[in-house]
């Protein structure tokens, strides 16, 4: 989190750790093979995709892959 939009990644970040507070939590990861090789990661909380929940709250958005 850094730059210009530190602000708003601290603040995705502290959204993030309170939704994940107390839930259940399973992740589901493949490798993404594009140019710098990283993971793609799906989160859940008590079934309920976290990746999602970002999006719709506005601290996140969606790319796909």
């Amino acid at each position: 989190i850094r730059g210009e939009e530190r602000p708003l990644g601290l603040e995705s970040k502290n959204f993030l750790i309170e939704f994940l507070k107390d839930k259940e939590l399973a992740i589901r990861a493949r490798k993404y093979t594009g140019k710098y090789g990283r993971y793609i990661v799906e989160l859940y909380a008590n079934g309920e995709l976290a990746n999602d929940t970002l999006v719709k709250e506005g601290h996140a958005i969606r790319r796909i892959y």
